[in-house]
């Protein structure tokens, strides 16, 4: 079965990677903007993560790893359940990571064998730096190999690696553990696949998304509430018939609005359902109705009843106008409760001064604190408020300044100051939350109808790469990014050993590049050495270049959302312009150039 499944998988593997990283890209829509990417992003531990706890390990020993070029470095391998970490030294960030899932077999080699040198030679250069191991035997004997061989076309495309043990007992140990876990890790995920509850959850969600299944709820959800205002407008005896049919219209939605619930949990169990607001909040008034339809004789049954009402509410997670805007709404309440809070404190202050200054002249309104700020919240909303003032003179046939003070403050700093800022900040968030929603509408709108945006596979590194300062930064981020995946450190990286470090990277889509891609980015192979490989200058020279059409690909991008009216789309279009005509101004010269010299190169007689 085990066997079984790895074939399964390699097809499904290998039908996957006969289509283009750009097409997939762009099949999925995920649009990377700088925006959406922190600068701390780019730090090697958050890109491709850190090393597992000790407390975490199943095994774990510093050995030593063989690279592409035949060297041996001390690298700290950890084994967890499901996967092998390997780090450097001092170091808590990870290098290279194998899926166990992927592991077909574990066999021991000979060290010799390995790298064509004897034994004693490779101990006496590579074990030089090491402090736990016992010398002697590692210079009578060498170290002791071992190899993990991955499946093809996986995680790590079929790479094998070799490890260095200081005993035989540690490397059978290692080998025998690493084939236990990796057949129990297969066995997990065939398992998981398999399932026939999975299968059928999965055809669940289907038919619950389904647009006509949304609009028969939606229909539903409008029919109750239509009998409910119909019920609130009759107001029918109890035991007629008009009460009876009433309840059995009641009846009949508590038991489809309790089916649509119980299909919807069961298709998105468990977190994409209780990570939803909208569910939530199906599941409460679900709920409530079922047990105010089943309870009867409790105290306090009938408050239960009124929750009928929230029921058309259901309906803005039905009807997309009005979720974008309960959406952007809900989204903005927490900046604008920063503002309220600011409001608060102010009433607050004037209810304590209220209470002290005119207690005795006015008990009922100014008596106690909770009594003040009811009554100055009362003058916030301008209800006959100079009444109220009145009422606090000492003396009714004259002015009191001291009251006239108080109260014209108040209305000048709450009613038309801190108010006044309070709505601005709600407009202002609601007017950001609601255009992201648009744009989040737009996006899927274009998905739906295979209007996909121009998409790079290297947009996720981009976009972190776009945060740079200056020009030294950016080449001090893409060294960074250069070390990472130069997995083996040989100074150089390969196709194989770039897609495999990109696809390692810790990023949102992950990226999968492909041959042509390569070709792409290396213009046809003009920016590798006689290899194959880009060195660190030329993969610095592929970054910029796919940074500069990155920018260019987001300014199209934006002109896109601008309105027709809006005057930025023009000074955007204008700004892409002389993007364009200096792209084509450098390539120009840049062919210029290399002409000249070509021309030096084939002439004998030297010119100035």
């Amino acid at each position: 079965p085990i066997r079984g499944a790895l074939k399964s998988k390699r097809k499904q593997v290998k039908t996957k990677q006969s289509l283009s990283s750009r097409e997939r890209n762009g099949r999925s829509g995920v649009i990377v903007r700088p925006e959406s990417v922190s600068s701390a992003d780019f730090d090697p531990r958050v890109m491709i993560g850190t090393m597992p706890a000790r407390d975490d390990c199943v095994l774990y020993h510093v050995m030593l790893k063989a690279t592409s070029s035949g060297a041996w470095n001390h690298k700290h391998v950890a084994v967890t359940v499901d996967s092998i970490f390997i780090g450097d030294e001092g170091q808590d960030e990870v290098r290279d990571f194998i899926p166990l899932t992927e592991v077909i077999t574990v066999t021991d080699k000979d060290a010799a064998c390995v790298s064509g040198q004897s034994a004693t030679d490779i101990a006496a250069r590579t074990w030089e730096k090491a402090r736990t191991w016992d010398w002697s035997q590692t210079l009578d004997t060498g170290f002791f190999v071992f190899e993990v061989q991955t499946v093809e076309g996986g995680y790590n495309a079929g790479r094998n690696y070799l490890f260095g043990a200081d005993s035989s007992e540690i490397r059978t140990a290692w080998g025998f553990r690493i084939r236990e876990l990796a057949n129990l890790a297969r066995m997990r995920e065939s398992a998981a696949a398999n399932s026939g509850l999975r299968r059928f959850r999965h055809l669940c969600r289907r038919f619950y998304n389904s647009s006509e299944l949304q609009s028969l709820v939606a229909l539903l959800i409008i029919g109750n509430f239509v009998a409910n205002v119909v019920q609130s407008e009759m107001q029918p005896a109890p035991g007629s018939l008009a009460d009876r049919a009433f309840g059995t219209s009641d009846l009949f939605f508590n038991a489809v609005f309790a089916l649509e619930l119980c299909v919807n949990l069961f298709a998105n169990w468990f977190w994409p359902f209780f990570s939803d607001g909208w569910c939530l909040f199906d599941l409460l008034v679900v709920s409530v109705s079922l047990v105010s339809t089943g309870v009867v004789n409790v105290p306090g049954i009938s408050v239960l009843r009124l929750m009928r009402a929230f029921r058309v509410l259901r309906l803005f997670a039905r009807l997309a106008s009005l979720r974008q805007i309960v959406n952007a709404l809900t989204a903005s309440m927490l900046p604008v409760s920063n503002a309220f809070l600011i409001m608060f404190l102010v009433i607050a202050i004037y209810a304590i001064l209220g209470v002290s200054f005119f207690s005795s002249e006015d008990d009922v309104h100014f008596g106690r604190f909770f009594r003040s700020v009811l009554s100055l919240f009362k003058v916030t909303t301008e209800d006959n408020w100079t009444e109220l003032a009145r009422g606090v003179f000492r003396d009714p046939s004259s002015l009191d300044a001291g009251a006239v003070v108080f109260f014209v403050s108040f209305h000048l700093v709450v009613s038309w100051t801190v108010l006044q800022v309070v709505v601005a900040v709600l407009i202002d968030n609601f007017t950001a939350a609601s255009d992201r929603e648009k744009e989040r509408s737009k996006k899927a709108s274009a998905a739906s109808q295979g209007k996909n945006v121009s998409i790079c596979p290297l947009d996720p590194i981009l976009a972190a790469l776009a945060h740079f300062n200056t020009s030294k930064d950016l080449s001090h981020r893409i060294a960074t990014l250069f070390r990472i995946l130069d997995a083996d450190e040989s100074g150089s990286v390969s196709f194989e050993e770039l897609a495999m470090g990109l696809k390692k990277l810790k990023v949102k889509p992950p990226i999968h590049i492909s041959r042509d891609d390569f070709e792409f980015f290396t213009k046809s192979g003009a920016l590798c050495d006689e290899d194959g490989c880009l060195d660190l200058e030329c993969f610095e020279r592929v970054l910029r270049e796919q940074l500069k059409q990155y920018v260019q690909r987001q300014m199209a991008y934006a002109m896109g959302l601008v309105e027709e009216s809006n005057p930025t789309g023009t000074v955007l279009f204008v700004m892409k312009q002389l993007l364009v005509t200096v792209d084509e101004i450098t390539s120009s010269d840049m062919m210029g150039t290399a002409s000249q010299s070509r021309a030096g190169s084939a002439s004998t007689t030297p010119r100035l």
